[in-house]
């Protein structure tokens, strides 16, 4: 076969692949049938972990939104984070005994623009415009999963479209210890002096032996849609990401 019969032929296939593929396949983003909502996720770095690792299983869901948004609701969020803890076996408190922590911030929460890359090193992975398209650590490919990300914000009214950015982090507890000494400076007054002779002068101490952070992103886009809606949508992916992380 001649070379130009054999272009023709491989462009005649991708043209007929194109056709047979399915319209709303976009690079593994779903779409909620229901809503018409296409969305996307990203994280960062991964953890293999299980709550039969550890001794204590209480955990701490600390649950922080330093965006603003009053969109993003926390309370909801950290009561689905602690059922879905609960039920991989870890065990869910407020108190102070806890041998494990989770701490979700909220860093951004708005609309998903190309102008936020340089805020947040996974957004400009998502669009493959740093770390030459890919994260630091190589584990989420850039030129993918942007191509995801600008057909959301290109397909969609910046009012209809929108984002999360949350940092994660996973600490592992060192066990109480007490201690009854106390902290004085040489040319302050010697605290002792000052305390109720009769008053339980003992110091709980607690301290992190290890933790472990990744970044996640989670977005959507969709017409005629309030931000409101789209948030509840993406507060509910953003939870089982969360929840999966260990």
């Amino acid at each position: 076969m001649k070379p130009v019969w054999t272009v023709v032929c491989i462009a005649a296939a991708i043209a007929l692949s194109a056709c047979t593929r399915p319209a709303d396949n976009r690079l593994g983003m779903v779409t909620d049938d229901e809503t018409g909502l296409m969305y996307g996720s990203a994280i960062q770095d991964n953890l293999v972990t299980d709550a039969s690792f550890y001794s204590n299983r209480k955990i701490k869901v600390r649950s922080r939104n330093t965006s603003g948004d009053p969109a993003f609701g926390l309370d909801a969020f950290t009561g689905d984070l602690n059922t879905a803890y609960a039920q991989k076996g870890y065990e869910p408190t407020t108190a102070d005994d806890f041998g494990l922590m989770m701490d979700i911030n909220v860093i951004y929460s708005g609309q998903a623009q190309t102008t936020r890359v340089g805020g947040f090193s996974l957004i400009g992975a998502l669009l493959g415009m740093s770390y030459g398209g890919q994260t630091q650590r190589g584990l989420v490919t850039g030129t993918v999963i942007g191509a995801e990300l600008g057909d959301i914000i290109g397909r969609y009214d910046t009012q209809d479209t929108y984002m999360v950015v949350a940092n994660v982090t996973f600490a592992v507890m060192k066990p109480y210890r007490q201690s009854r000494r106390r902290v004085t400076f040489s040319r302050s007054e010697k605290i002792d002096d000052l305390d109720d002779p009769n008053e339980d002068d003992t110091v709980i101490m607690r301290s992190i032996k290890k933790s472990y952070s990744t970044q996640i992103a989670v977005y959507a886009g969709g017409r005629n849609v309030a931000q409101s809606d789209i948030a509840e949508h993406v507060r509910q992916r953003t939870m089982r990401i969360v929840a999966d992380f260990i």
